[in-house]
């Protein structure tokens, strides 16, 4: 049975084969783990973009990087036209 997320490549682990089983469990965990955090953080960033500039500066203001980089990108080309 395969590891999910891990394709193509094979693990190598010194010891028993239980010692591998358990290792593999965990690698197999942390995969999952990975893949929801990220799925986590692609629907934060989605439901920031829909939010207003207003709502948006109110987030960057408690403490929410990803607001300010979401107004910098919304703006940027503007503010790099009237500069330049």
């Amino acid at each position: 049975m395969g590891v999910p997320g891990v394709t193509g490549r094979r693990l190598l682990f010194v010891g028993s084969s239980q010692d591998n089983r358990c290792n593999v469990a965990n690698i197999a965990r942390i995969i999952r783990k990975t893949e929801k955090q990220q799925r986590t953080a692609t629907s934060r960033y989605d439901a920031l973009q829909q939010m207003s500039d207003e709502d948006l500066m109110e987030q960057f203001q408690a403490g929410t990087v990803e607001a300010f980089n979401i107004l910098v990108d919304r703006y940027s080309e503007r503010l790099m036209h009237y500069l330049y």
